[in-house]
C-alpha cells in the first residue's frame, strides 16, 4: 500500500523509528491482543512489505506509533482473518507457518 498522505521521507522515517521502537517494547512485553498479534511482533521484520504496510497504514490513518495499538486486539486467535488484513499476499505463507496456522484456528471476527 502506498500512502496517500503527503510527507517527507524525513517524516516516514521518524514514524517508522517511533513504530519499531513500541514493537519492540511489545516483543518483550505481552500486551493481551492474543495469540495472533503477539505472534506478528515476533514474526514481522523492519525490510518487510507487512511492516512497510503497517507504517503507511498508521501514516494514512493519522495514528500515533507511540500510542497503544489497541487495534491489534480484535483478531484474537483468528489467524487466517489478520492475516490476510495485514500480511503482505507474498508473506502470507512464511506468516501463517511461523505461527502455527495449522493449530490456531480462522475464528470469525466479532
Amino acid at each position: 500500500m502506498e500512502s496517500h498522505q503527503v510527507i517527507s521521507e524525513k517524516e516516514r522515517k521518524t514514524i517508522e523509528e517511533k513504530a519499531w521502537s513500541k514493537a519492540a517494547d511489545y516483543r518483550t512485553s505481552s500486551a493481551g491482543w492474543g495469540v495472533v498479534a503477539d505472534c506478528w511482533m515476533k514474526w514481522v521484520r523492519r525490510d518487510s512489505p507487512s511492516w512497510d504496510y503497517f507504517v503507511s497504514w498508521l501514516i494514512e490513518n493519522n495514528i500515533d506509533p507511540g500510542a497503544p495499538w489497541d487495534f491489534l486486539s480484535k483478531y484474537g486467535n483468528s489467524t487466517q482473518c489478520f492475516s490476510e488484513e495485514w500480511i503482505a499476499p507474498e508473506e502470507r505463507d512464511e506468516f501463517l507457518a511461523f505461527c502455527g496456522a495449522d493449530t490456531v484456528t480462522a475464528e470469525a471476527m466479532d
